[in-house]
């Protein structure tokens, strides 16, 4: 699609969602498939479905947990290293207007509540695996700084001062709250 090689659903919904879309009106996607061994030209343009770009076709299911079981641990890794992309980005790039906070949060739980159950049970592991990764970072007041801290005290063979280091997961904890209030409050200017 496109000319990029398309090796599964959440590539093919992202690159829809990418290249269907620009500037206010649907784009034309080139689509060459490839069926019985035959390579078949097509253009489809995307028309918008409660604000994502569709093309009108839906992922294969399947039930048989010879199947879903591994393609569940796929889709964790998968979403492992998109979540871990997405920190990359926020910190190296200073995407910061992408982050939302607890009204962001619910506020796309709404929307995914449109669209039925398991969406919304798929907002809720995306957040959990978010959330999961997001306190394994080295910010004091997380368990990354706490892990942080023993790293140190490993390599410096001794322990830390517990008042330095509670003064350091304080003043962490007080950044970390600064910073939540800040995007709720974004969060609320941006919906209202």
């Amino acid at each position: 699609m496109d000319n990029q090689t398309i090796r599964s659903w959440g590539e093919l919904v992202e690159v829809v969602g990418r290249n269907g879309y620009r500037g206010g009106q649907p784009q034309p996607l080139h689509v060459v498939a490839v069926r019985n061994g035959v390579a078949q030209d097509v253009t489809l343009t995307p028309k918008l479905v409660n604000g994502m770009p569709m093309i009108g076709i839906d992922a294969q299911v399947s039930h048989n947990p010879v199947h879903t079981v591994p393609a569940g641990f796929s889709a964790l890794g998968r979403d492992i290293a998109l979540t871990v992309h997405g920190y990359v980005g926020l910190f190296v790039h200073h995407q910061f207007q992408t982050l939302s906070g607890p009204v962001g949060i619910a506020h796309v739980i709404t929307q995914q509540l449109r669209f039925g159950f398991w969406n919304v049970v798929a907002v809720a592991g995306a957040l959990s695996l978010g959330l999961g990764l997001f306190n394994l970072l080295p910010i004091p007041a997380l368990d990354g700084g706490r892990l942080l801290f023993m790293v140190i005290e490993l390599v410096r063979g001794r322990r830390v001062d517990p008042e330095k280091e509670g003064f350091v997961h304080f003043v962490g904890f007080a950044l970390v709250m600064l910073f939540a209030v800040v995007i709720t409050y974004r969060d609320v200017t941006h919906l209202f």
